[in-house]
């Protein structure tokens, strides 16, 4: 697996053998539509993180787990939390390691003055790019 596509691929059909009735997943250009018995789900591909412009209920979006997009993350965290039912994943290809925060959640039930830690802690426990 040599690209972010490619892993998010692989991780989409992972989280397909769990999912009931008949599934399908397409390709379309930086998403990745898996549709199941459970519904739709899409997972946006940004090799470098940035605010989307819309989204779908169920979306994941998937970027590097590099200090550029974590400071991009941390910056906007906020906004991110405002996305309704949102899943990141930050992605080591490389090594095959990541970590997964849903930010409204994350927002909701975490301690404002802890927060940046830890989501620094989550950041430098997986194998990341300069």
């Amino acid at each position: 697996m040599n690209s972010l596509h490619s892993w998010t691929e692989q991780y989409a059909r992972f989280k397909m053998i769990h999912e009931p009735g008949e599934q399908s997943l397409t390709n379309r250009g930086e998403t990745i539509v898996v549709k199941t018995g459970k519904g739709v789900r899409e997972y946006v591909v940004m090799e470098e993180l940035r605010l989307p412009e819309k989204l779908t209920e169920k979306t994941v979006l998937v970027t590097k787990n590099s200090k550029a997009n974590f400071d991009f993350f941390l910056k906007h965290f906020d906004a991110f939390a405002e996305l309704a039912d949102v899943i990141m994943v930050f992605v080591h290809v490389a090594t095959n390691t990541y970590w997964l925060i849903n930010p409204r959640l994350h927002k909701r039930f975490s301690d404002p003055a802890m927060r940046k830690e830890s989501l620094k802690n989550m950041f430098v426990e997986v194998a990341h790019e300069n």
